[in-house]
């Protein structure tokens, strides 16, 4: 029978402490460090844009439009196989995806929650600026929001993002805010079907 094996919570306490003291030292060497760990965070994506990136395949297949995913600019620090294994944005990017659609302009970005609210943390100053500005030169800006609680999604246009955005009072926007947005639907096809929901916003 193996004797029990007992640790000496001194000699713990004194490793847990030295590395944590190691981890400060690195980070003051190492400016670098933070944008690393918010590039790594940032690259897992969502199942929302993957949703919405397949949902653009088929409609530019169809002759629709022409959406594309906005690339986020990239240092990158390492490489392995190929592939960037550590990095950090360069600078902020704009919006999720751009594009073209049936002569239009447009710019929309997608976000997710897990609550029946969509924290305002989540959408940034900048992203609201850009949708601005498209709004303001004849495009269409707007959010597509997933709210996974009860898997509904949701078109958002500017208009509205921008009265809810800036009222000072609140922190997130609930669920119930969604009754003067349009709902988006499912296709048999698996595809999220924005195109309908942009034609009930113009119509």
């Amino acid at each position: 029978m193996r004797k029990p094996v007992f640790i000496d919570l001194t000699l713990f306490f004194f490793f847990l402490i030295f590395n944590k003291r190691n981890l400060s030292i690195y980070k003051k060497r190492n400016p670098d460090y933070n944008k690393t760990m918010n590039f790594r965070r940032g690259v897992r994506g969502t199942a929302l844009e993957s949703l919405i990136e397949y949902t653009n395949m088929k409609y530019h297949n169809m002759g629709l439009l022409r959406i594309d995913k906005v690339a986020t600019p990239v240092k990158a620090l390492a490489f392995q196989d190929g592939m960037i294994t550590k990095g950090y944005y360069e600078k902020k990017s704009t919006v999720d995806f751009v594009g073209i659609i049936q002569g239009v302009f447009v710019a929309f970005d997608a976000k997710e929650t897990e609550n029946k609210s969509l924290p305002l943390q989540n959408i940034h100053p900048h992203q609201v600026n850009y949708m601005k500005d498209v709004n303001a030169q004849g495009g269409l800006a707007f959010l597509i929001v997933h709210f996974k609680s009860i898997d509904r999604y949701y078109l958002v246009p500017y208009e509205i993002l921008s009265k809810l955005y800036y009222d000072n009072t609140r922190k997130s926007i609930p669920h119930s805010e969604m009754k003067d947005c349009i709902e988006i639907n499912l296709g048999d096809d698996g595809t999220l079907r924005y195109l309908d929901a942009l034609n009930e916003m113009l119509s």
